[in-house]
């Protein structure tokens, strides 16, 4: 008796108080990976079972995917799909080439698919994809198929990943897929787009802290070092208060203890007021307000001894969801409009640079209410830092770890520093003891994040981090 082995792809037509600062050169740090030549079958196959899982849950493939600490734009990834693809019906192990710069398709299309794709067929259209791709240097609009039908690139991609995530835990291919996606389908309406591909920055030291501009005269290096906390996110009123040759000099000292220094901006709320991200006169994103702030992105980032940029009032003031309009600019849409541009900006200067944000820690609900989407932000910022002041919200440390975990879950590529508060609340400035204070940093690493961020400077007792 011959089994068959099946894997079903269907996707439903509907898929359906802050660090915020207003209360009052490559870096050693930083490694970034070579470009692979090569990668293993393995981990291509691994990371088509995220993709497909990705594009079941979201309705749209992924703009990219990191393999072996490499992002790959999705063009990038059919290719490797295919290659592996092939080679396991060779019995192959061979590792597979990379192909860089692949273009993405001219104008994807395709019909209803709703069959079963056998092996043979499967890896037919694997083999021409490849013979395309080297012929054109781009991805095909779509594969013709048996009945006169036409699979769609993203639907390929789709079908492909569905193939080796099968694979990821069968250890085998599939003797057919069962592929049920219409052309209307929301995959086949989102085109990924991810220009080339991008080192993933990794960093030796993930513990931070903040520090006001008031403060900025009263830090103390060696006292940070010893703590564990190599990173300060330095508000930039410091540079209006003391001037760029001070702020340098001080920059240039923190570099002297191995700490970093990132620039911590207040993106939507300037003079005491919220700044909208849509104009709501136009229906369309505030660019200006985009332009404004990139502007100081591209001078920090061009700045010796700065390692970071950090984006705080990265959103609305809990009102995200009244901005909706027809042609699609909403609340959440626009405050990942900016960030998306603010990451380009910065990694054109220098790509060595931290992006990182603050955001709330209301998990689900930051989308809605603060146009915090963050495993959509988590694809442009190399570091989320959410928020987690119990003191404000009336919590205790295990919905510290508890809170962590979801952003960790979440997180979109990104790497998660858990913010805690050094004091009582906003309403009780007395300072956390040092016995409060390391129960609540374990309760941020319990919670899977890769860091401790402190708020703030000056109103705070200090702990060894690292023993955490």
């Amino acid at each position: 008796m011959i089994l068959l082995f099946s894997v079903i792809v269907f996707l439903s037509c509907s898929f359906s108080f802050a660090a915020d600062g207003t209360n009052n050169n490559i870096d050693s740090d930083v490694e970034a990976n070579s470009p692979p030549k090569t990668l293993s079958q393995s981990n291509i196959i691994s990371a088509a079972n995220s993709v497909k899982n990705y594009a079941n849950k979201n309705g749209k493939l992924p703009d990219s995917v990191t393999i072996s600490g490499y992002k790959f734009s999705m063009p990038e990834f059919t290719y490797l799909l295919s290659k592996t693809i092939e080679n396991q019906h060779k019995k192959s192990n061979s590792k597979v080439t990379v192909k860089y710069n692949i273009k993405n398709p001219s104008k994807p299309s395709g019909t209803n698919i709703n069959t079963k794709i056998h092996s043979k067929n499967y890896r037919d259209y694997a083999v021409r994809t490849i013979k395309f791709i080297d012929k054109y240097n781009q991805v095909p609009n779509y594969i013709n198929a048996l009945k006169a039908s036409k699979i769609q690139y993203q639907t390929s991609i789709h079908m492909f990943s569905s193939v080796l995530s099968y694979t990821n835990s069968k250890k085998k291919l599939p003797s057919y897929v069962t592929v049920n996606i219409k052309s209307s389908n929301s995959i086949n309406k989102y085109v990924p787009n991810y220009v080339k591909s991008s080192q993933v920055k990794k960093i030796s030291n993930n513990n931070a802290i903040w520090v006001q501009s008031k403060s900025f005269n009263s830090v103390n290096f060696n006292t940070l070092a010893n703590s564990g906390i190599k990173n300060i996110f330095l508000h930039e009123f410091a540079f209006t208060q003391y001037g760029k040759t001070a702020v340098t000099s001080w920059m240039k000292s923190a570099n002297s203890y191995g700490i970093k220094v990132h620039i911590w901006i207040q993106t939507f709320y300037e003079n005491g007021k919220w700044v909208n991200p849509i104009d709501i006169k136009t229906e369309t994103y505030n660019q200006s307000h985009f332009n404004k702030v990139l502007s100081k992105i591209k001078t920090y980032s061009k700045m010796n001894y700065v390692s970071g940029i950090h984006l705080d009032y990265l959103r609305y003031p809990g009102t995200a969801y009244k901005y909706s309009f027809s042609n699609g600019i909403t609340g959440e849409n626009a405050v990942t409009e900016f960030t998306k541009q603010a990451a380009k900006t910065m990694n054109s200067c220098n790509p060595s640079l931290i992006l990182s944000a603050a955001v709330m820690p209301e998990t689900n609900a930051n989308a809605k209410y603060y146009g915090q989407n963050i495993p959509v932000l988590g694809k442009y910022l190399d570091v989320i830092t959410p928020m987690i002041y119990k003191g404000n919200y009336r919590k205790d440390s295990n919905w510290i770890t508890a809170t962590t975990n979801w952003f960790v879950k979440n997180s979109g590529g990104a790497k998660i520093w858990g913010g805690i508060q050094t004091y009582k609340s906003d309403n009780n400035l007395e300072i956390l003891s040092t016995s409060e204070l390391k129960t609540d940093s374990k309760a941020v690493i319990q919670g899977g994040a890769s860091g401790i961020a402190l708020f703030r400077w000056g109103l705070t007792n200090f702990i060894d981090l690292l023993s955490i």
